[in-house]
Protein backbone atom coordinates (compact mmCIF):
# COMPACT_ATOMS: atom_id res chain seq x y z
CA UNK A 1 0.00 0.00 0.00
CA UNK A 2 2.69 2.38 0.71
CA UNK A 3 4.28 1.76 -3.03
CA UNK A 4 0.61 2.72 -4.19
CA UNK A 5 0.45 5.92 -2.09
CA UNK A 6 3.65 6.89 -2.96
CA UNK A 7 2.81 6.40 -6.41
CA UNK A 8 -0.14 8.36 -6.99
CA UNK A 9 1.16 11.08 -4.87
CA UNK A 10 4.42 11.50 -6.80
CA UNK A 11 2.33 10.99 -10.22
CA UNK A 12 -0.43 13.75 -9.32
CA UNK A 13 2.14 15.94 -7.87
CA UNK A 14 3.94 16.44 -10.75
CA UNK A 15 1.59 17.44 -12.86
CA UNK A 16 -0.15 19.73 -10.28
CA UNK A 17 3.91 21.24 -9.74
CA UNK A 18 4.39 21.54 -13.58
CA UNK A 19 0.94 23.37 -13.91
CA UNK A 20 2.06 25.66 -11.13
CA UNK A 21 5.34 26.58 -12.64
CA UNK A 22 3.74 27.81 -15.99
CA UNK A 23 1.55 29.72 -14.27
CA UNK A 24 1.77 33.85 -14.95
CA UNK A 25 1.16 34.99 -11.90
CA UNK A 26 0.26 38.86 -13.35
CA UNK A 27 -2.56 37.57 -15.72
CA UNK A 28 -3.64 34.22 -14.39
CA UNK A 29 -2.57 32.02 -17.41
CA UNK A 30 -0.74 29.19 -18.63
CA UNK A 31 1.18 29.86 -21.47
CA UNK A 32 -0.62 32.83 -21.88
CA UNK A 33 -3.90 30.87 -23.12
CA UNK A 34 -5.90 29.29 -20.27
CA UNK A 35 -8.04 31.20 -18.10
CA UNK A 36 -8.42 29.70 -14.21
CA UNK A 37 -11.28 27.93 -15.16
CA UNK A 38 -9.80 25.79 -18.34
CA UNK A 39 -6.42 25.64 -15.57
CA UNK A 40 -8.49 23.60 -13.12
CA UNK A 41 -10.67 21.03 -15.88
CA UNK A 42 -6.78 20.47 -17.64
CA UNK A 43 -5.32 19.76 -13.96
CA UNK A 44 -8.06 17.62 -13.09
CA UNK A 45 -7.94 15.43 -16.21
CA UNK A 46 -4.45 15.30 -16.10
CA UNK A 47 -5.03 14.40 -12.22
CA UNK A 48 -7.17 11.36 -13.57
CA UNK A 49 -4.14 10.23 -15.55
CA UNK A 50 -2.38 9.77 -12.03
CA UNK A 51 -4.21 6.21 -11.94
CA UNK A 52 -3.06 5.05 -15.35
CA UNK A 53 0.71 6.09 -14.62
CA UNK A 54 0.52 4.04 -11.14
CA UNK A 55 -1.47 0.83 -12.85
CA UNK A 56 1.73 0.96 -15.42
CA UNK A 57 4.21 0.91 -13.03
CA UNK A 58 2.92 -1.59 -11.16
CA UNK A 59 1.67 -3.85 -13.96
CA UNK A 60 5.25 -4.09 -15.95
CA UNK A 61 7.12 -6.63 -14.54
CA UNK A 62 4.81 -7.45 -11.71
CA UNK A 63 6.70 -10.65 -10.18
CA UNK A 64 5.23 -10.01 -6.91
CA UNK A 65 1.37 -10.29 -8.59
CA UNK A 66 0.75 -6.79 -6.85
CA UNK A 67 -2.76 -4.60 -7.54
CA UNK A 68 -4.82 -2.69 -5.02
CA UNK A 69 -8.00 -1.10 -5.28
CA UNK A 70 -8.53 2.45 -5.18
CA UNK A 71 -10.78 5.56 -5.27
CA UNK A 72 -9.36 8.33 -6.50
CA UNK A 73 -11.04 11.90 -6.79
CA UNK A 74 -10.73 15.38 -7.72
CA UNK A 75 -12.73 18.32 -5.97
CA UNK A 76 -13.50 21.57 -7.84
CA UNK A 77 -14.24 23.67 -4.19
CA UNK A 78 -15.84 26.59 -5.91
CA UNK A 79 -18.42 24.37 -7.73
CA UNK A 80 -18.69 21.02 -6.05
CA UNK A 81 -17.05 19.12 -9.53
CA UNK A 82 -16.26 15.91 -8.42
CA UNK A 83 -14.23 13.82 -10.88
CA UNK A 84 -13.37 10.27 -9.55
CA UNK A 85 -11.61 6.87 -10.87
CA UNK A 86 -13.23 3.66 -8.87
CA UNK A 87 -10.59 1.03 -9.66
CA UNK A 88 -11.91 -1.97 -8.31
CA UNK A 89 -12.89 -0.63 -5.10
CA UNK A 90 -16.25 -1.07 -3.23
CA UNK A 91 -19.15 1.17 -3.79
CA UNK A 92 -18.45 4.81 -2.64
CA UNK A 93 -21.36 6.46 -1.38
CA UNK A 94 -23.04 10.08 -1.78
CA UNK A 95 -24.98 10.48 1.15
CA UNK A 96 -27.18 13.83 1.95
CA UNK A 97 -29.92 14.58 4.67
CA UNK A 98 -31.97 11.62 3.45
CA UNK A 99 -29.32 8.88 3.30
CA UNK A 100 -27.31 7.52 0.27
CA UNK A 101 -28.25 9.47 -2.89
CA UNK A 102 -25.65 7.62 -5.32
CA UNK A 103 -23.30 4.88 -5.71
CA UNK A 104 -19.99 5.54 -7.19
CA UNK A 105 -19.24 2.00 -8.81
CA UNK A 106 -15.94 0.90 -10.17
CA UNK A 107 -15.08 2.90 -13.55
CA UNK A 108 -11.94 0.14 -14.09
CA UNK A 109 -10.24 -2.69 -12.89
CA UNK A 110 -8.27 -3.04 -9.99
CA UNK A 111 -4.54 -0.88 -10.02
CA UNK A 112 -1.70 -3.46 -11.15
CA UNK A 113 -3.30 -6.08 -12.10
CA UNK A 114 -3.55 -5.19 -15.89
CA UNK A 115 -0.71 -3.71 -18.04
CA UNK A 116 -2.67 -0.83 -20.45
CA UNK A 117 -5.46 -1.37 -18.41
CA UNK A 118 -8.23 1.39 -19.21
CA UNK A 119 -9.71 3.65 -16.41
CA UNK A 120 -12.93 5.28 -17.03
CA UNK A 121 -12.95 8.84 -15.42
CA UNK A 122 -16.90 10.02 -14.13
CA UNK A 123 -18.03 13.56 -13.15
CA UNK A 124 -20.35 14.20 -10.64
CA UNK A 125 -21.44 17.41 -8.20
CA UNK A 126 -21.43 17.21 -4.71
CA UNK A 127 -24.14 19.77 -3.14
CA UNK A 128 -23.35 21.54 0.07
CA UNK A 129 -23.73 19.23 2.57
CA UNK A 130 -23.11 15.85 0.95
CA UNK A 131 -20.27 13.78 1.82
CA UNK A 132 -18.53 10.49 0.62
CA UNK A 133 -18.35 7.64 2.19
Amino acid sequence: MALYRSLIRIFSGHQAQLNRSLINPQSQTVGGALDSASIRKQNQVEAMRTVALANEYIAQGNEMCMFATLFFCVLDPENGKLIYINGGHEPVFVIDQDGIKERLLPTGPAVGLIPEAQFEYKEIFLNPGEILL
